[in-house]
């Protein structure tokens, strides 16, 4: 059982594991994370400039800049080696270039070269051309991946639609469904795996046949649907080889394997799911060995280091998550891959919490567990997997009011509410953004959520805030998570009953004229 502190800011200060060992976080006077501990050892420290952005993260012997536009989009990633007193030397440089649409056209990395992607006029990605990789993509109306082949042009009227969003066919792989749009059998050149759900709809067991080899892997989750365990099953049906997970709310904490060697991950941020470190030790009582992800735009990892700055892992992924390749120098079986996804190297799928992703076709193999409160495509993944995330595999989901917190006492009047009573509202263009801070969702549009409420509504459309993502106010330069607890903090909520609770408030605000927006 993993045990928090927080301050009066509402940061978290500590999180001890079961193990005995201990996290500790410091924070700038501004609240802003300075320093991640583990017991007296420093895993990284973070420097930041005059707008709250993190600009240098330690690393072992590395160090990271970072590098914004005027607008506050990530420009450069810079990790140098070196020691105090020395001139540094450029271990990894990552450039990228945006559209004015902030998609991500061009990136420079110097140890996989420039890689290129264009889009539709959708914000669909098209296409991707590099040095090791060129691929292209077409889509239906609800953006599902049209079957092809190579250099064909995918007509209307031959397969230009998917049936239910249940690709059934794409590039030599073949997918069948259940009466509950399952996916129970996929077969492809490499074999055929069969799926086997429970009454939750969870994934519980998998055979994979290769020839005349049959090998059975079974899961086994918790009670908020968190999976806990993975193993792999005999002749006989009992477990063995066993992996065991440990949470930190929706976010991967710790695994053990054999119930003797084990990894802690650490994050670069509160809410954040892209990875910082991971703290492997051997067996228990064993020295402890710090090893660093290094990290794409959209919190991929592509490097692990260790505490010397030696490269022990990297990787290269095409646009839906696939490796366009992967070297070891020495085993680490490095599994996270997109925002809160963990490779299950025996069947190729990402777990993703709620559900498990298939980056060969870029979709969930089942539906959204919100059904059609996530969108009319029940599969789908982010739109963009180069800019967007989806840590609990639940993006664009709509979602009761009444679930959601607020992030402030006091609100001004407004004239929402008729609107929304009268379905005059447009909830894609201006649905409620909120955060997931430790399970609990707060949002940061207060009178829409209250609107919501005053008119009865049972749903409402929301999107998911990366908490490390620039806000979009580029006079401030601060992340979504700073935002948030700047409005918590903020004077009138204090006047009006003190610091909003990390959590936010399950009471409506009350409204003055001088309340928050």
């Amino acid at each position: 059982m993993l045990q928090n502190r927080y301050d009066v800011q509402g940061n978290r200060t500590e999180t001890q594991m079961p193990d005995g060992r201990t996290l500790r976080y410091l924070y700038y006077g501004s609240g802003h994370l300075q320093q991640i501990n583990l017991g007296r050892d420093v895993i990284s420290e973070f420097t930041r400039d005059h707008l709250h952005r993190e600009v240098q993260r330690s690393q072992g012997r590395l160090d990271t800049r970072r590098m914004y536009d005027r607008t506050g989009r990530l420009t450069r990633k810079l990790t140098c080696k070196g020691m105090r007193g020395v001139v540094p030397e450029t271990f990894i440089d990552r450039e990228y270039a945006y559209s004015g649409q902030d998609e991500l056209l061009k990136k420079r990395h110097s140890r996989q070269g420039v890689t290129d992607y264009f889009y539709d006029t959708t914000g669909r990605i098209t296409a991707c051309r590099n040095e090791a990789y060129l691929d292209s993509w077409q889509y239906d109306a609800a953006a599902n991946l049209l079957d092809r082949r190579q250099g064909e042009t995918a007509q209307a009227g031959a397969g230009s639609v998917v049936p239910f969003n249940r690709i059934t066919s794409y590039r030599g792989l073949h997918y069948r469904y259940d009466e509950y749009g399952r996916v129970v059998e996929k077969r492809g050149r490499n074999g055929t795996q069969h799926y086997r759900w429970d009454a939750e709809h969870r994934l519980t067991e998998v055979a994979v046949i290769r020839g005349s080899t049959v090998r059975r892997y079974g899961y086994v989750y918790d009670a908020p649907g968190r999976r806990v365990e993975k193993h792999e099953l005999d002749a006989e049906g009992k477990p063995y080889n066993r992996t065991t997970f440990l949470w930190d709310g929706m976010r991967l904490a710790q695994e053990c394997r054999l119930g003797r060697s084990s990894s802690l991950y650490i994050y670069s941020d509160q809410g954040s799911h892209e990875p910082l470190a991971r703290v492997d030790r051997a067996a228990p009582g064993e020295a402890d060995e710090v090893l660093y992800y290094h990290t794409d735009v959209n919190g991929a990892p592509e490097e692990m280091t260790d505490g010397g700055g030696n490269i022990v892992w990297e990787a290269g992924y095409q646009v839906w998550g696939n490796l366009t390749h992967e070297k070891e120098t020495r085993p680490v079986q490095q599994n996270l891959r997109f925002q809160g996804q963990y490779l299950d190297r025996e069947t190729g799928l990402h777990y993703n919490l709620y559900r498990f992703y298939d980056p060969d076709i870029g979709k969930f193999i089942s539906g959204d567990p919100i059904s059609l409160r996530g969108g009319i495509n029940l599969y789908a993944y982010a739109q963009n997997p180069l800019s967007w995330i989806d840590p609990l595999g639940l993006t664009g989901e709509w979602v009761n009011p009444k679930d959601i917190n607020f992030s402030q006492r006091t609100i001004s009047p407004h004239d929402y509410a008729e609107i929304m009573r009268n379905g005059g509202w447009d909830w894609d263009r201006s649905p409620l953004r909120v955060i997931d801070i430790d399970g609990q969702l707060v949002s940061y549009d207060n009178r829409r959520l209250d609107a919501a409420l005053e008119a009865g509504l049972d749903k409402v459309k929301v999107i998911r805030i990366d908490p490390n993502a620039p806000h979009p106010d580029s006079s401030t330069g601060k992340t979504w998570l700073q935002k948030f607890r700047e409005r918590f903090r903020d004077r009138r909520n204090i006047k009006a009953g003190g610091i909003v609770p990390d959590k936010g408030l399950n009471s409506r605000p009350e409204r003055t004229s001088r309340g928050c927006k």
